[in-house]
């Protein structure tokens, strides 16, 4: 079962040692998916291994103008909206 075609990831230290974001594709030389199988919990959800073993990510790949933990902090705040009124709607549904 493929699902991963493109990760970002925000991890990487800039030369200001500030964290950045980068697009990492499946296929880049040293970025491995493994399938995982006879799994013991969680079988209900597509879970896996990233692997990263020397990966040379281009300049193009490193997110532009935005660095630190803003960016992906600000994204997850963005989604707890989405997340509480999918929660509402269910219950809603409900009554």
């Amino acid at each position: 079962m493929l699902l991963l075609l493109i990760l970002l990831l925000f991890g990487h230290k800039n030369e200001e040692g500030r964290i950045k974001g980068l697009i990492v594709e499946r296929g880049m030389k040293g970025f491995t998916t493994p399938e995982t199988h006879n799994k013991w919990s969680l079988r209900a959800s597509a879970t896996g291994e990233l692997i990263f073993d020397n990966v040379k990510i281009p300049k193009e790949n490193i997110l532009p103008n935005k660095d630190g933990l803003g960016a992906p902090l600000g994204c997850l705040d963005s989604a707890r909206y989405g997340i509480a009124w999918g929660c509402n709607w269910c219950c809603y549904g409900l009554l």
